[in-house]
């Protein structure tokens, strides 16, 4: 056997898409030496490439018996980990081909991509950085670099990134689709809606694309051809949940209310998403469908009571007023608003009030610094702005913290809505006072307690019995956990290291369980 000549092929079918016949030779070269390094390494990068990744890190594994050390095999090794989502084995992976190939770029720019997975946005930021050092035109680590900046809310950076990266690949769509998304961030619609473009002319079947087009055209309230753009996304992709709640909403802005609840009921038979409940809800009461209201009540509250907060405030617990749901009909207009996006500005005039239908709102208040106090946090079935009743200023800025559907109601509306249902008003005097019960709760603790106590008070107000487990379901930045308690984010660091170490906590892609009873001090 000609074993270079062979190993020669099969490297060629291999790199010319020809697996199967690639395998075969790879297989023939490991008959004849099973101890072959090469062989057994691409072996098992072929298998993943063919989607058998178990197969490929089993081969891989072997190859690193024979070679311990080599970086292409661990890196490789790691890329697959990353693949089938076990993370933390991924990072370690990388790190162990970067101590094999110090300062190697595509390294440091997967490790990058592993550290944003787990929630780690600085550590990743800093892995691109050095990967970028190493290799400044390294286009991918560029793009990478400006979604993590993304996520730590630093746009024009990362409009930046993409921008250099761009101008070393001009073909590159994933960047162009990705600065797009930064520009419907900054509503730049227009300026997003030609960088989807510039991508589709590069890849027209990513559906993808064609739906964040629809995004940016409903930006522009070209609802029609926003609407042509979700039937695009859906040719390609026929189970494409996200297009079809878009969908919905550029149909109920058409006032086209029965397609709008047909495309959501699409979603929801599919995944029952949070977004296809909100906005099948909307289509229902604007149809004044009321026992399709009453069923999409009665699933949210199902939801609800397995630990899930998705309830609209329409429902409350007062769903059985019919006055209630048809004066909602009539006045209440649903909208969609992207995670970031500043619903209330502190100190402005405000002539309306938010109901939370799904997803998360902040309140908080900011100096002329831009220091921030988090004052509040919201979900489904709760409200904010009601103090614009009295017409006084805004006395504190809200943003959504995730993307949320919210419905609007103007100040009129409301106060001739109280003056009609009077047991709606004094409903909602009581959640107002949970609410104010709440805050002197918060005021107390911020005043009375330290930081440590603090932190102990938040999370087993969070922390739910799951399996017999005490988990906090929401998942948790140390800066979330910081900006709620009053504190640094490096002392929240250190209180959390310290109770992990003590074995108090478990924390795993940001999912906290409190194993025993936290000490009343630290």
């Amino acid at each position: 056997m000609d074993r270079k000549a062979l190993n020669e092929q099969a490297v060629a079918l291999h790199r010319s898409g020809r697996l199967a016949e690639a395998e075969s030779l790879y297989l023939q070269l490991l008959a004849d030496d099973p101890r072959d390094f090469n062989a057994r390494h691409l072996l098992g990068v072929m298998r993943a490439q063919a989607g058998r990744m178990d197969e490929g890190l089993g081969d891989i594994a072997l190859a690193l018996q024979i070679k311990p050390d080599d970086p292409e095999a661990l890196l490789n090794h790691a890329n697959i980990l990353k693949l089938v989502g076990r993370m933390e084995e991924a990072l370690r992976g990388f790190e162990q081909a970067l101590a094999a190939k110090p300062g190697w770029p595509q390294a440091e720019n997967n490790r990058g991509t592993v550290l944003q997975a787990l929630g780690r946005h600085t550590e990743a930021l800093a892995a691109y950085d050095r990967a970028l050092a190493a290799a400044p035109d390294y286009a991918e680590a560029l793009n990478n670099r400006g979604v993590v900046l993304q996520d730590l809310k630093r746009p024009a950076e990362a409009l930046a990134a993409y921008d250099q990266a761009l101008r070393l690949a001009p073909r590159f769509a994933a960047a162009f689709n990705n600065r797009g998304s930064a520009l419907l961030d900054l509503k730049r619609f227009a300026d997003a809606l030609f960088c989807f473009d510039r991508a589709l002319s590069l890849r027209p079947d990513d559906a993808q694309l064609h739906n964040n087009r629809g995004n940016a055209l409903q930006g522009l309230m070209r609802y029609d051809e926003a609407l042509a753009a979700y039937d695009q996304a859906l040719m390609r992709q026929p189970d494409y949940l996200e297009a079809f709640n878009n969908r919905g909403e550029a149909l109920q802005q058409l006032k086209r209310h029965e397609e709008a609840l047909a495309s959501y009921d699409r979603a929801l038979q599919a995944s029952g998403d949070v977004h296809a409940f909100g906005g099948a809800a909307m289509a229902a009461l604007n149809l004044c469908d009321w026992s399709r209201t009453a069923q999409i009540g009665a699933q949210m509250e199902r939801r609800v009571q397995a630990g899930e907060s998705i309830s609209p405030w329409v429902l409350l617990g007062y769903s059985g007023d019919e006055n209630l749901q048809r004066h909602c009909a009539a006045n209440v207009i649903a909208r969609r608003f992207p995670k970031n996006a500043v619903l209330i500005h502190e100190g402005e005039l405000g002539d309306s009030l938010f109901i939370v239908l799904s997803g998360r709102l902040k309140v908080y208040a900011s100096n002329e610094a831009g220091k921030e106090i988090v004052i509040d946090f919201h979900g489904p079935g709760e409200c904010v702005g009601e103090m614009s009743i009295d017409g006084s200023p805004r006395s504190a800025s809200v943003m959504t913290t995730e993307a949320s559907t919210c419905a609007i109601v103007s100040r009129a509306q409301f106060r001739d809505f109280l003056h009609e249902q009077p047991d709606f008003a004094l409903y909602l005097i009581g959640k107002l006072i949970q609410r104010a019960r709440r805050a002197t709760e918060n005021v107390k603790s911020l005043a009375l307690s330290d930081v440590y106590g603090r932190l102990v008070r938040l999370l087993n107000g969070l922390a739910r019995e799951v399996d017999g487990k005490l988990v906090v379901a929401e998942k948790l930045t140390q800066q979330d956990i910081a900006e709620r308690v009053g504190s640094s984010r490096d002392m929240i660091s250190r209180l959390m290291k310290d109770l992990v170490a003590g074995g108090y906590l478990a924390v795993e892609d940001r999912t906290i369980v409190i194993l025993k009873r936290l000490p009343s001090a630290w």
